[in-house]
């Protein structure tokens, strides 16, 4: 994986709560200075498209168990994010 995608689970960077949230925020709280260019190349696209399915497995899973740090609004972020993605590469 690229060295330049990081993930943290820092308790920081956790997803706001009942806000909506660009891509580039979900993107920037991921992997701190993290923007998503125009001109990003499609091998880093399907990077990013990894390590987003990985956290919408994970928060699923969180929302299949009815564990309380569940957040409905978080989960559809993460899959408005895997989406636009997987459009710009043309998936």
């Amino acid at each position: 994986m690229n060295q330049s995608i990081r993930r943290t689970t820092h308790a920081a960077t956790a997803l706001p709560a009942r806000q909506s949230v660009s891509i580039d925020t979900i993107l920037w709280r991921m992997a701190p200075g993290a923007t998503l260019s125009p001109d990003l190349p499609p091998h880093v696209l399907r990077e990013w498209i990894e390590i987003i399915e990985k956290r919408l497995a994970r928060e699923r899973h969180k929302g299949i168990a009815r564990h309380w740090g569940y957040d409905l609004n978080r989960h559809m972020a993460l899959k408005a994010a895997r989406d636009r993605l997987r459009a710009r590469l043309g998936r």
